[in-house]
């Protein structure tokens, strides 16, 4: 069965936009683009305002150390690092999901023994300096202690930074030192099965404040000025080495400052909001004015 053409609309007729195909790239480069906030596609050099073929280029915050979107590369997982630093990600059977994802066009889908790993770097440094973790995550099959990012010692683990879910549908933070459980967060009660949700783990520095988010709500506020060592081992994410996530996973983000400090936010809700930052020159969008084009959708 042939899948349904989606549709676009043009300022005078409709164009018929392929499922599969690559916008900018491959045998489609410097024809069509699609503008992320609206939805619209055009040949860019006929019918976008400025008559460019260059789409507007993508740049990030300095803040952000890792930005891991996962779409789909040609039925595989992309898991390039697209922060300012483009830390090398190795994939470890971790598949891609076309059906099921928050963002773009696929996610990370993790089962038993998948895994994504960094190699150790400064940017993973945490325990002197402001951060915030988050990611969007769909859990399947919860069961145990799933780590979603996982940081340990070389060689060892009596040193680690974990932040995980678990059977009991909670979202923690445990970090060890010398094998003593010196900072531990709790949300109880706030993770289920088979559908999103926007996890946010954040430190602040200089109040000595971790805080855990669900969906935009600070579920846990924690003041603990316990000491602990920055691990000095490969990062992973999906897995501690000996339990993996089993689920969905999409935007996983790292930042060196405190993204949120209320009590309540509201969660970012499409690619281009909180995730993606553009340029101010080049064409805008014919439909909608903004200047957000990108040339792989």
């Amino acid at each position: 069965m042939r899948k349904p053409r989606k549709t676009y609309r043009s300022d005078s007729r409709t164009i018929p936009i392929k499922e599969e195909r690559n916008y900018g790239v491959g045998e489609d480069g410097d024809k069509w683009y699609r503008c992320w906030h609206c939805g619209y596609a055009c040949k860019v050099g006929r019918e976008a305002e400025g008559g460019s073929n260059t789409p507007n280029n993508i740049t990030y915050s300095s803040s952000t150390k890792l930005l891991l979107h996962f779409n789909n590369d040609d039925g595989d997982l992309d898991v390039e690092d697209v922060s300012g630093t483009g830390h090398t990600v190795t994939n470890s059977n971790v598949a891609v999901s076309t059906t099921t994802y928050k963002f773009g066009d696929g996610a990370a889908e993790f089962s038993a023994n998948d895994y994504l790993s960094i190699p150790n770097h400064g940017d993973f440094v945490l325990n002197n300096t402001d951060w915030t973790w988050d990611a969007w995550i769909r859990p399947t099959g919860l069961a145990g202690t799933q780590a979603l990012y996982y940081h340990p010692n070389s060689g060892d683990t009596t040193d680690y930074m974990k932040i995980y879910v678990n059977s009991g549908n909670d979202f923690g933070l445990e970090i060890y030192k010398a094998s003593v459980k010196t900072i531990e967060l709790i949300a109880t009660d706030t993770v289920y099965n088979d559908s999103w949700y926007h996890l946010v783990a954040t430190y602040n520095h200089g109040l000595t404040t971790y805080s855990l988010y669900v969906n935009g709500v600070r579920e846990v506020n924690t003041v603990d000025d316990d000491a602990w060592d920055a691990p000095t081992g490969t990062i992973y994410i999906g897995s501690d080495t000996s339990t993996s996530f089993l689920g969905q996973m999409d935007e996983v983000r790292l930042k060196n400052t405190v993204r949120w400090t209320g009590a309540y936010f509201s969660p970012p809700e499409t690619a281009d909001d909180g995730y993606l930052h553009y340029n101010t020159s080049g064409p805008g969008c014919p439909l909608c004015h903004t200047l957000n084009w990108r040339g792989k959708y």
